[in-house]
């Protein structure tokens, strides 16, 4: 009989290949497993951004061929401040539905309109043109005698919603009550400011810096904290001002270098993200802009872009549909 010995090694050798064969079909049964578990997985999509608005159709409102200025709006009327060829500039009123306007006598020497209240309370400064803190006036559009709010002088003011008083003086920013009384001081601005801005949800506030050709919009929490310069971004023409947030607090209107911006009303604002929108561009210069309480329409005035020696010629209010 012959006897045939298996040797050990070549039981180990045996072992090993059955040990890696047995590895391989299980990694290639988990890919093929993943594989298909990949394709019958629908993949996750993000919701589409939705579409910044654009403006309509552009209806005009006055027809006096006068320059103004100081633009606001409540729920059913425009105000402003109209210059004639002579005599002193004039408070009107106009209705948001078109028609003729009304003169609005305050008996306010060089009236300047600041904001307006929901129940259509005109806040205006009274004195010299320009820069600078002026007297505060409170005039009630429906009719009755201005009141003077306190011994308040400021350069720019707004009404809070809770119905308060945010003002600034120099570079110290203040809230007050209604009346103007007990002033707080509530932050410091690296300089003076203008055209005071609070948002619909009353948490932020924008204002501008400085003076145009080189002014910007800033940013800042009620309270003062977190103040940070918003547009114009670096690259882009050095001016911004004057802006609204439109009634839901999405978007916030602004005029640079006679044409209408729109940026996001919260929220980061850089060249990587939420860039401006322009909105308007052409031959004529549009400034104040003021979103309409119901959302729908935007006014600004326009008139024929400023002369090289910064005279402004005809100049009238216009009413733009939303798209």
């Amino acid at each position: 009989m012959v006897h045939q010995n298996s040797p050990a090694g070549a039981v180990g050798q045996t072992s090993r290949s059955v040990r890696t064969a047995v590895s391989t079909l299980l990694v290639c049964g988990v890919i093929l497993v993943s594989g298909r578990q990949n394709k019958t997985k629908s993949p996750a999509t993000e919701s589409p951004k939705p579409a910044a608005p654009k403006l309509g159709e552009r209806i005009q409102i006055t027809n006096d061929g006068l320059p103004k200025d100081g633009l606001v709006a409540d729920r059913s009327r425009l105000y402003f401040i109209q210059f004639p060829v002579q005599g002193a500039p004039r408070l009107y009123a106009y209705s948001i539905a078109g028609g003729p306007g009304t003169v609005i006598d305050a008996a306010i020497p060089k009236p300047r309109i600041l904001d307006v209240s929901p129940d259509s309370e005109l806040l205006i400064s009274s004195g010299k043109v320009g820069p600078g803190d002026l007297p505060l006036w409170v005039v009630p559009a429906s009719g009755g005698a201005p009141r003077r709010l306190g011994q308040i002088r400021a350069a720019a003011a707004a009404w809070l919603p809770d119905g308060k008083l945010l003002f600034s003086r120099g570079r110290d920013l203040y809230r007050a009550e209604h009346d103007g009384s007990n002033p707080v001081e509530v932050a410091t601005t690296p300089g003076p400011i203008s055209n005071l801005r609070v948002s619909p949800d009353g948490t932020r506030i924008r204002f501008t810096m400085g003076d145009p050709p080189r002014s910007a919009i800033w940013e800042a929490q009620v309270d003062g904290t977190g103040m940070k310069p918003l547009v114009p971004l670096p690259g882009a023409p050095a001016q911004a001002c004057c802006g609204r947030w439109t009634p839901d607090g999405k978007y916030f209107v602004y005029e640079s270098a006679g044409d209408l911006w729109m940026v996001v009303g919260a929220g980061p604002v850089s060249n990587r993200m939420n860039l401006p929108v322009q909105l308007t561009s052409g031959s004529q210069a549009y400034h104040d802009p003021v979103p309409a309480s119901d959302g729908q329409k935007l006014f600004a005035i326009a008139g024929a872009r400023h002369a090289a020696d910064g005279t402004r010629s005809s100049e009238e209010v216009y009413a733009f549909d939303w798209q």
